[in-house]
């Protein structure tokens, strides 16, 4: 297992960056030669997306499912429940944290994976780097 987790601060309301989190297009529009089906949604419980990403005739379809979608309150927490099918199996959970005129995030990831150990220590901090990355450009951009 792969398991990672980062937090973002954010400049603006927990409403607003749940918002953005949700919104599958800003997701295409932010990770790298990823396209997620279908597009003009927002993450509720129970859709089921892909991702696809590739490049020229290279492609891989990530299926997932949304399983909580709580947005966040004045004073409570948001959480965003999302499971990974196949072909990577895994689960994702988002915390969308308020903080006076600002927000939190918190992203934890979990990817089921047969990889040795020495292999999965090697390549989990660039996986996180891609990910905080990506995310970060979904909340802030």
């Amino acid at each position: 297992m792969i398991e990672f987790e980062f937090s973002l601060h954010c400049p603006q309301p927990a409403r607003e960056t749940w918002e953005k989190l949700i919104d599958v297009d800003r997701h295409t529009h932010a990770v790298p030669l990823t396209r997620l089906r279908p597009a003009r949604v927002t993450m509720a419980a129970g859709l089921e997306f892909e991702a696809e990403t590739g490049l020229g005739p290279w492609r891989l379809l990530d299926r997932m499912r949304v399983e909580q979608a709580q947005p966040p309150g004045p004073t409570t927490a948001g959480t965003l429940v999302i499971a990974k099918l196949r072909p990577f199996r895994g689960r994702i959970i988002v915390h969308v944290t308020p903080e006076a005129d600002a927000s939190t995030l918190t992203w934890t990831q979990q990817i089921a994976t047969r990889l040795p150990a020495p292999i999965r220590a090697a390549i989990a901090p660039p996986i996180r780097w891609g990910y905080r990355n990506s995310v970060q450009r979904i909340v802030t951009g």
